[in-house]
């Protein structure tokens, strides 16, 4: 399993600021970084793993297909919208 099935949104988010913060010394060491993609915009069913784990920022209701944005999610939405602000 893992933080992206069973954690918190703190812990999500938690991750995800840690690794962003890794490309921004990666690229301060020279490495040229293009881009992030979070792992995975939407819960989805895996091949192996079956729809038991959720690790989208916008969880799916597989019955009704609703989708909900996650606080993880809100946390992604609201430092990309801060990164623009900055122009960083």
């Amino acid at each position: 399993m893992g933080i992206w099935s069973t954690g918190t949104a703190t812990a999500v988010s938690d991750y995800l600021r840690r690794h962003i913060a890794a490309i921004g010394n990666a690229q301060a060491a020279g490495v040229d970084v293009r881009g992030y993609f979070a792992w995975g915009l939407f819960d989805n069913c895996e091949w192996e793993l079956g729809c038991g784990q959720r690790f989208g920022l916008i969880r799916v209701d597989y019955q009704t297909l609703a989708r909900t944005v996650k606080d993880s999610g809100w946390w992604y939405r609201d430092f990309l919208r801060e990164r623009l602000r900055s122009g960083a």
